[in-house]
């Protein structure tokens, strides 16, 4: 027999679980019977393009044991079905939990013995997946909702060629995903010697005026970034191209990729 929400409550309220979340269980428990409901009802399910939801407590909201449960079935995954030095890039946005969810989903994957590249600050997404193929990564994960309302927040998950994850793979992952049914399954201890960290005054530098130069100097080469900027009413769009285009020829000529 399933249970119902409100033992699966009183686990988080009887397990090893930090003070503050069996706080926040229970304010919830006392004061608003409807979110408690929802919070608890089902688990927060992971899909094609991995997690999103409502940060909060409980097992349907996102939060640092569902991030954590998400990341525990990702490396179970990457463990049993990639070869050679398994490696992962994680970035984030400007939203509220961000960097604590990359943060979290950083020390799980070195927890489980694979090397970490994440973000000191926040990037855009197709960032990240430049960084995916730059670094040789198996795989990477941008925690971000989107246009989602501020209470969301995402976990978005991407492979090698840096495109988010597909089939067959995607459904092998969530498999894994939802064979995490307790955070007690999960490793929390941080590995910090297999975490590096992408950052300002190292290779985050770099990476920027790579990812900016690559395919500006390609648009260059084709005749259209001309183009596009006679074309754009207000011209902005051009002008940050050649403005983008200009810094690269200025600052990317001594770098090496390493």
């Amino acid at each position: 027999m399933a249970e119902t929400y409100k033992e699966v409550a009183q686990r988080w309220l009887d397990g090893n679980f930090d003070p503050e979340t069996k706080g926040e269980v229970l304010k919830l428990r006392n004061n608003d019977p409807v979110g408690f409901e929802d919070a608890f009802y089902r688990n927060l399910e992971f899909g094609t393009g991995g997690l999103r939801g409502i940060m909060g407590v409980g097992t349907n909201r996102m939060n640092k044991y569902t991030v954590g449960m998400a990341t525990q079935g990702l490396a179970n995954y990457m463990l049993k079905n990639c070869e050679g030095e398994l490696k992962i890039c994680i970035s984030y946005d400007s939203r509220n939990n961000s960097k604590l969810f990359a943060r979290i989903t950083a020390d799980v994957m070195s927890a489980n013995g694979i090397h970490v590249y994440i973000f000191d600050n926040i990037r855009p997404t197709p960032e990240l997946s430049y960084a995916i193929r730059l670094k040789g990564a198996t795989a990477g994960v941008m925690v971000t909702a989107s246009h989602n309302p501020k209470e969301y927040n995402g976990y978005k998950v991407f492979w090698s060629d840096g495109g988010q994850i597909t089939s067959p793979v995607d459904k092998d992952i969530v498999a894994e995903v939802n064979a995490i049914t307790d955070p007690s399954m999960v490793k929390f201890n941080v590995a910090q010697v297999v975490i590096h960290a992408i950052c300002w005054g190292a290779v985050a530098p770099a990476l920027d005026i790579w990812w900016y130069q690559e395919p500006i100097e390609k648009l260059f080469a084709q005749g259209l970034v001309a183009g596009i900027a006679n074309a754009v009413t207000t011209a902005i769009v051009g002008t940050l191209l050649m403005v983008a285009y200009a810094a690269t020829k200025t600052k990317a000529g001594s770098l090496t990729k390493e």
